[in-house]
């Protein structure tokens, strides 16, 4: 899981959101999931390999995204679907700033942890805050770019076995409750976290 290079923290900090947020929400079974420990803290871990093949595919398709350019990310969905594939709930990732830099005011790397800790406080506080899932709800996750982004992924991405596709039947959710789980600032990102419930 561990990524070599600074933009990758941005990666490691994503893939444990999006395994957390899945543990949270109680869309798979506790038992799935192992915990185990990173940045001084606890966190939840998907050990179903199909899952955990979907969403590091999806970050390397992110990885490539901004490595291009960092621009070129809007945001990430992780959007979830009733058994009518109608959208109930949706996690996301609003990006404010993305810096592909080392650190230089943080070396040891201790804002991460900070904010990793954050994020895991907040989200184990969801089974609170939001309904249950319905039975046979199900989830993807959405990169909102823009058209020519899309152009320049698709002809030069390196993840043929994942390709990128445009999602023509998107469905918006028309109105809902939103609740803000956090921002994020560390050197190299600064996010936002909101869930919308329909």
């Amino acid at each position: 899981m561990r990524y070599a290079f600074d933009t990758d923290i941005l990666l490691e900090f994503l893939e444990i959101a999006i395994h957390n947020i899945l543990y949270y929400r109680n869309l798979y079974p506790k038992e799935a999931y192992i915990k185990i420990q990173i940045y001084g803290i606890y966190v939840y871990i998907s050990q179903h390999p199909e899952l955990n093949n979907y969403i590091k595919n999806t970050l390397i398709c992110v990885k490539e995204l901004v490595q291009e350019n960092k621009n070129h990310l809007n945001s990430i969905n992780l959007l979830y679907v009733n058994e009518l594939n109608i959208p109930i709930e949706k996690f996301v990732f609003y990006f404010n700033q993305l810096e592909i830099s080392p650190s230089k005011t943080d070396p040891c790397f201790k804002r991460p942890e900070e904010v990793l800790k954050n994020l895991c406080l907040n989200l184990s506080m969801l089974e609170i805050c939001l309904k249950p899932l319905p039975i046979n709800s199900s989830f993807y996750i959405n990169i909102i770019t823009n058209c020519i982004t899309h152009l320049v992924i698709a002809e030069n991405s390196k993840s043929y076995n994942f390709p990128w596709t445009i999602d023509y039947d998107f469905k918006k959710m028309e109105s809902g409750l939103l609740l803000p789980i956090n921002n994020f600032k560390v050197d190299c990102f600064e996010l936002q976290l909101v869930v919308i419930e329909n």
